[in-house]
């Protein structure tokens, strides 16, 4: 065959199955590509899935990010900008962490004291303290706290309060945990209280007055005046004393009172007059101010005693002696004078009818008249003799009789004396009771006098009540010697007399007698 000689062509019949079988894939074929598609279609599929399970992990990694975020946010507020300081000390006593708040206590920057030893920082002298607080965490593995002086970078020092924990760390060591409170200005006010207590102390040992501070139930200071007053040889031997224990048994369920009262109002100041007891059960008059204080942080209540037994006894050996002088003189007077008028009388009685003038002699037996009555007015001031031969009430009664009564003043009596005061109480009321009324009919205008007197518990009650203009207690004169002379006289037998008044509601005189005898007064009003 040459060239250019046509190739034979194959026929179709030959050519289109071959042709088909590479376009038409055989049965096997099919079902290999049927398998692939499905597979395809399965790991689009589980593609599709896995890029939503990414998406949602990538979300859920967005809000545990922000949650991060958050909890650093939180995490630095709590510990960076705590009001007190942390840190982080090593076993070895090396600083591994601290918060913003240590750092400026120190006054340095955090990343300067890193590594560096917590002691350094430490005042010298407080740096003993430190080490035993950690050796006692060490061994008890409990909470420990102490008091230190923090060196600042300026070379000053402050005050804290260092309380330790004892931490784990991951490799199974431990590191000591430290929470720092600045208390500078706690330290600065309780040495400002004890230079103040020292100054107390220094004025009341070497005050004269005797002076002691009781907490309300014991005695906890006395100075030494006081140890002398109660016979003691050393303070000790008054401190710890229960307060109740040197009152008189029959007034310390009066000073109980008090002293509830004198602790719960603070800075109050009361006087009054106490008997008191020596070591050796001597009693002793005293006048006592007492008044609430602070002692060593806690309230108590200080009293300061004078002394007055000596005062009180010339005081009653004074009244006395002047009662004995006008029981003399009114017995004098009654029988001299009063029997020289009587003895007139009867002269002139016992002459003549018609040896006189009509009109002189009856001048002269009135004036005789008028001297025999005020004689007798005169001798019972002096000494009313009703009050020793009948009582104080028959004495009251004249005396409203004789002062009230004359003058238009209403009065009533009210007054139960059987068998509750002795001769000198009653002597004592009843010169009370002459001097409150000389001051109604001088001064009140008044028109009615109540009076009475009554027995309670322990002490006996008299009160002479009037309606008069009344007057105010600040604008009484210094030397208005009625009220002060009833409040002596009442102080004298172991009495309080209290006198309130209030501009046109009248006056009140109100006395307390203790019925067993003992002095115990509060300083008198008005």
């Amino acid at each position: 065959m040459g060239i250019g000689t046509p190739v034979a062509s194959r026929p179709q019949s030959l050519v289109r199955p071959a042709a088909r079988a590479r376009v038409e894939p055989s049965p096997a074929d099919a079902a290999v590509h049927a398998v692939s598609h499905e597979a395809l279609q399965k790991t689009l599929y589980e593609l599709h899935v896995h890029q939503i399970e990414l998406e949602m992990q990538n979300d859920e990694l967005r809000q545990t990010q922000r949650r991060l975020d958050a909890e650093r946010e939180r995490y630095f507020e709590l510990y960076d900008l705590a009001p007190v300081g942390y840190c982080t000390v090593s076993p070895e006593g090396s600083i591994l962490k601290a918060n913003l708040t240590f750092a400026r206590m120190l006054g340095l920057p955090k990343t300067t004291f890193y590594g560096r030893a917590f002691g350094r920082f430490i005042f010298p002298q407080d740096q003993d303290a430190f080490y035993r607080m950690r050796r006692r965490i060490m061994q008890t593995r409990e909470s420990q706290q102490c008091d230190v002086r923090l060196v600042m970078a300026h070379g000053a020092h402050t005050w804290l309060h260092l309380q330790a924990i004892l931490a784990g760390d991951q490799d199974g060591g431990w590191r000591l945990r430290l929470a720092l409170s600045d208390i500078s200005e706690l330290k600065r006010v309780q040495q400002d209280l004890i230079d103040s207590e020292q100054r107390y102390r220094s004025l009341t040992e070497g005050s004269p007055a005797p002076l002691l501070v009781h907490d309300g139930k014991h005695i906890v200071y006395v100075n030494a005046a006081a140890v002398r007053m109660f016979g003691a040889s050393t303070a000790t031997d008054l401190l710890g004393t229960e307060i109740l224990c040197l009152v008189h048994p029959d007034f310390r369920e009066l000073t109980g009172q008090r002293v509830l009262l004198s602790m719960e109002q603070t800075g109050n100041l009361t006087m009054f007059e106490n008997k008191l007891l020596k070591l050796d059960g001597s009693p002793i008059a005293v006048e006592v101010h007492s008044a609430s204080v602070m002692f060593d942080g806690v309230p108590a209540v200080q009293v300061t005693m004078n002394d007055i037994t000596e005062r009180r006894n010339f005081l009653e050996r004074q009244l006395g002696a002047i009662e004995n002088e006008r029981k003399r003189i009114s017995r004098e007077v009654h029988d001299q004078v009063g029997q020289v008028f009587t003895a007139i009388k009867l002269l002139i009685q016992s002459l003549p009818q018609g040896a006189l003038p009509k009109e002189p002699g009856h001048a002269i037996m009135q004036a005789l008249e008028m001297g025999i009555a005020a004689t007798r007015k005169i001798t019972a001031e002096l000494r009313p003799r009703l009050l020793d031969d009948l009582g104080l009430v028959a004495a009251l009664d004249h005396l409203c009789d004789q002062m009230l009564r004359v003058v238009g003043i209403g009065s009533d009596i009210d007054v139960d004396a059987h068998e509750a005061l002795d001769a000198n109480q009653a002597l004592s009321l009843f010169r009370v009771a002459q001097e409150a009324l000389t001051n109604v009919v001088k001064h009140a205008a008044a028109k009615h006098v109540v009076i009475s007197g009554r027995r309670s518990s322990n002490e006996y009650v008299f009160r002479i009540t009037d309606d008069g203009q009344g007057f105010i207690s600040s604008d009484t004169r210094p030397d208005a010697m009625g009220l002060i002379s009833m409040q002596e006289r009442t102080r004298t037998i172991g009495g309080r007399c209290t006198i309130q008044s209030t501009l046109q509601q009248g006056t009140l005189v109100e006395v307390a007698l203790p019925l067993n005898g003992s002095p115990d007064h509060e300083t008198a009003a008005g």
